[in-house]
């Protein structure tokens, strides 16, 4: 049974300002190294939806000591992120570089206006089917994510409030 993502942020801009950040991938690239981890562009494309990115990430942050004899030293993925300017929002989805038939990782982003600011929601799913181990994998897979994910809230705020 896969585990569910549930991330909301709350940023002091207008959900039109905060898409137009995020969905740039110069931007992305620069809170990806302010987290540590690294990001290779394998692909941008503009289609009728928005920018479509395909990229490979390198996280040797999040991976636990327990894990590394199974997945190596580093977390490596490749991330394909569909962005949708008629709804502030995106589809992403993750390949896993090991046991790719035995993961599966991928969710939604929504950005809506609330308020004098915007959310950030993120949904999703992590599911690992390893007997097992997958159920703890998947959990420290989300721990992780939420640890970036509120690290890279704090990146983007301080980007925000130096607009």
């Amino acid at each position: 049974m896969a585990q569910k993502i549930d991330i909301v942020h709350r940023f002091e801009c207008s959900a039109q300002k905060l898409y137009e950040l995020m969905s740039d991938n110069d931007f992305d690239s620069q809170v990806m190294a302010d987290l540590g981890i690294e990001k290779e562009t394998l692909s941008a494309t503009q289609n009728d939806e928005g920018p479509l990115y395909v990229t490979r990430v390198s996280d040797k942050n999040s991976v636990p000591d327990a894990f590394k004899s199974m997945i190596g030293d580093q977390l490596e993925y490749e991330e394909t992120r569909q962005w949708h300017k008629a709804t502030l929002g995106n589809d992403w989805k993750i390949k896993t570089a090991f046991m790719t038939d035995k993961v599966n990782v991928g969710g939604v982003t929504e950005i809506v206006d609330v308020g004098d600011g915007c959310e950030r929601r993120v949904r999703g799913t992590v599911e690992i089917k390893i007997p097992l181990v997958g159920k703890k994998i998947e959990s420290k897979i989300l721990e992780a994510l939420n640890e970036n994910f509120e690290k890279n809230r704090v990146f983007m705020e301080n980007y925000i409030k130096g607009m």
